[in-house]
């Protein structure tokens, strides 16, 4: 069989070297190294396993730092990814050969600078995208009293769903025997609505 489209996640905590003007945005510039000695720096092949590394930094940022989560194409074998999936974190020659053309997709990002702080989460929208492969959505969609064809708009679109919905969804596919939800997962993608929806309101 031929490769396959597949995702790792990278998770890097930066120093932002000056202000961007033109793109009104900082500039990340050199890893930051953590209390222990360590680059905060972590890429895997688990979605989770990303973003509670993103959130433990994210959570307890400083003054001049940027902390975010991207997603990057690998195009991979079975056989391949199998072996990727086997190991908790990748170095860059696990996976170099492999990496496609795409462009890389932001999925969470947050900077605290000069007393200006900002940032995004788009987490929820990739678990959901990552996990319905493992599942049978029409069943899962008729459990969680959702719309399958508005779970397949959002598929193709990504703007059908609100994000409590996207949670019903991700709490069905627990119930019926998913390992990927957690309770503390669960507070996290809790905390991005609430952020998401106060977002919104102030732009009203």
């Amino acid at each position: 069989m031929g490769n396959k489209v597949r995702n790792i996640y990278e998770v890097a905590i930066s120093e932002v070297t000056y202000w961007d003007d033109e793109n009104d945005f900082p500039k990340p510039g050199r890893l930051i190294k953590s209390a222990d000695g360590n680059i905060c720096f972590l890429t895997t092949t688990n979605i989770t396993d990303a973003y509670r590394f993103f959130r433990k930094y994210v959570d307890s940022i400083k003054n001049r730092e940027f902390c975010g989560l991207v997603s990057r194409d690998m195009e991979i074998s079975d056989k391949e990814w199998r072996i990727l999936l086997e190991k908790d974190k990748l170095e860059n020659a696990d996976y170099e050969k492999y990496r496609a053309e795409s462009k890389i997709r932001v999925l969470a990002w947050e900077y605290s600078y000069e007393g200006k702080t900002d940032g995004d989460d788009y987490v929820l929208e990739e678990m959901l995208a990552v996990q319905s492969e493992n599942f049978k959505m029409r069943v899962i969609c008729k459990k969680a009293d959702i719309s399958y064809s508005k779970y397949l708009r959002f598929k193709n679109n990504k703007r059908a769903l609100s994000s409590t919905e996207k949670m019903r969804i991700l709490r069905t596919m627990h119930l019926v025997g998913s390992d990927c939800w957690e309770d503390e997962f669960d507070n996290n993608i809790a905390n991005i609505i609430i952020r998401s929806n106060y977002s919104s309101s102030d732009k009203m």
